[in-house]
């Protein structure tokens, strides 16, 4: 109810005599004076959804599937990176070991320069 709404009903009860003009005044005072009662806000109503109840079981499924494609191609994704890393592993020891093996004095002169063995006096390198 607004305040006018509240004053006329006061004015309506001393117009018939049921408020005196002081009890009139007396109540006025107190409508004028006190707070505004605050407006009841709006009650948003949201109805409950449960996404789960209302989607469709085939987008579930593919949702899914995607989600357990994804994980398989990044254990093949790491399978495959860990096999080429061994390759390259390989192959690289292999050409250090054929290339220690082109030098003049076998295995005993690496690709930097003699090991300092075949330099010492009475040493027989192979």
């Amino acid at each position: 109810m607004s305040l006018a709404d509240e004053l006329q009903k006061l004015r309506q009860l001393r117009d018939a005599g049921t408020l005196t003009e002081e009890e009139f005044e007396l109540a006025k005072d107190r409508l004028l004076q006190a707070p505004a009662a605050a407006a009841p806000a709006p009650q948003i109503v949201v109805p409950e959804i449960n996404l789960l109840k209302e989607v469709d079981p085939a987008v579930t499924r593919v949702a899914d599937k995607a989600v357990n494609f994804q994980g398989v191609t990044g254990v093949i994704s790491t399978i495959v990176i860990l096999v080429v890393a061994m390759f390259i592993l390989f192959v690289g020891c292999s050409m250090v070991g054929a290339m220690n093996d082109d030098f003049p004095g076998g295995s005993d002169n690496g690709p930097f320069g003699s090991s300092g063995l075949c330099d010492q006096p009475g040493v027989t390198c192979r």
